[in-house]
C-alpha cells in the first residue's frame, strides 16, 4: 500500500525547510545554515514554484518547478523545467516520488504549462516510468596540456554582453532549433545573464566572418561552455574548443569543454563521453505521442546555462 502524501506550493519558511532536507544530495556549504542561506537567495531557485510534500505532518519530499518556455514545432509553448526532486532518505522507496510529481504536473498543467523537463542525476529508467523521454546527453572535451597553441581558422573575441546584448539575443534567436529549445523571453534573458556574470562571452568568427558566440565559464578547474548560439551549431563550438583551450591556459585550467552534441568524426585529442548525471529528459503533459525522435535528437544541444 503506498502512503498518501500531501502536497501544496511550499511558504517561504518551507522553502527553508526544504532546502535544508536537500542538504544530504546537494550542499552548498558547509554548513546546514550556509547551505540554506545561500538557495534562499539564489537567483535560479527565487524563479521556481517549490512543491512540499507532507507525510504524517513531516515534510519528507519536495521539488521546484521552473516555468519557462519552449520552442515546439516552431511554436512558443509554455512549461516547466523540474529541479532538486528529493526524499528524505527514511522515506525513499515508498513511492512518494511518483505522487509529487504527478500532482505537480497536473497543478501545472493548470498554469497552463504543456511540457517539461528535467535533468536527472538518478537512473533514466526511473524517470522513463514517470513518462520522460531520455534524450542525448554527451560530454565533449579537449586537455588543454599541449593544445593550447594550437592553430586553427576560428578566431574568438571577448566583448562585454551588455554593451552588445541585442545582438546576442538576435543571434540566439536567429539560430534557435525550433525542434525543441529553451525560447528566451527578456525576463529569462535577464535571469541568464545574472546567472553568467561571472563568465567569459566571446564573439565566434570564421576566416573573418563571425558566425555566433559563446560563453564559458571556470569550474572545478576546468573551463566549461555554458551557452552559444552559431551557425552550424554545437558542432562548430567543438571545433572552437583549441581557441577556448587558450584562454582556459592563461587562468591554469586543464580541461575544456562541456554539454555538446556527439559529432560525426571527433579528432583523438578530444574526448567524448556520456553524461551519468544532468541527463536531459523530456515530456508532453498532453500527448505523450508528441514527442518524437526529432525532438529528441534537438534536445541534445541543450545548454549547461539552462540547467536547473
Amino acid at each position: 500500500m503506498t502512503d498518501h502524501l500531501e502536497i501544496h506550493e511550499a511558504s517561504f519558511e518551507e522553502r527553508k525547510q526544504i532546502y535544508a532536507n536537500v542538504f544530504d544530495f546537494w550542499q552548498w556549504a558547509d554548513t546546514v545554515e550556509e547551505h540554506v542561506e545561500m538557495r534562499m537567495e539564489s537567483v535560479q531557485h527565487q524563479r521556481a514554484r517549490w512543491y512540499a510534500g507532507y507525510l504524517d505532518g513531516e515534510l519528507v519530499s519536495s521539488l521546484g518547478a521552473y516555468p519557462i518556455d519552449f520552442s515546439f514545432n516552431g511554436e512558443c509553448v509554455p512549461g516547466i523545467s523540474i529541479g532538486s526532486v528529493h526524499t528524505l532518505e527514511a522515506y525513499r522507496g515508498r513511492g512518494l516520488v511518483p505522487q509529487l510529481m504527478r500532482r505537480v504536473e497536473e497543478l501545472e498543467v493548470d498554469n497552463g504549462a504543456r511540457l517539461s523537463m528535467l535533468y536527472s542525476d538518478i537512473s533514466p529508467g526511473y524517470y522513463a516510468r514517470l513518462g520522460y523521454q531520455r534524450c542525448p546527453s554527451w560530454y565533449v572535451w579537449l586537455d588543454v596540456e599541449n593544445l593550447a597553441d594550437a592553430e586553427t581558422e576560428f578566431e574568438l573575441e571577448e566583448f562585454m554582453v551588455a554593451d552588445q546584448l541585442d545582438e546576442v539575443k538576435q543571434r540566439y534567436e536567429y539560430y534557435l532549433n525550433t525542434d525543441f529549445a529553451i525560447a528566451r523571453s527578456d525576463d529569462y534573458w535577464q535571469y541568464v545573464l545574472n546567472k553568467s556574470e561571472d563568465d567569459i562571452y566571446c564573439w565566434v568568427s570564421f576566416r573573418g566572418s563571425r558566425l555566433g558566440y559563446v560563453v564559458a565559464g571556470a569550474a572545478d578547474g576546468d573551463l566549461i561552455v555554458r551557452d552559444y548560439a552559431v551557425s552550424g551549431g554545437s558542432g562548430v563550438v567543438t571545433d572552437c574548443l583549441p581557441e577556448l583551450a587558450k584562454i582556459a591556459a592563461q587562468s591554469e585550467l586543464k580541461c575544456v569543454g562541456g554539454w555538446l552534441a556527439a559529432p560525426a568524426t571527433l579528432p583523438s585529442t578530444f574526448r567524448m563521453e556520456a553524461r551519468s548525471a544532468e541527463i536531459t529528459m523530456i515530456k508532453h503533459l498532453q500527448d505523450a505521442e508528441l514527442i518524437t525522435e526529432q525532438h529528441r535528437v534537438a534536445c541534445a544541444e541543450m545548454r549547461e546555462i539552462d540547467h536547473v
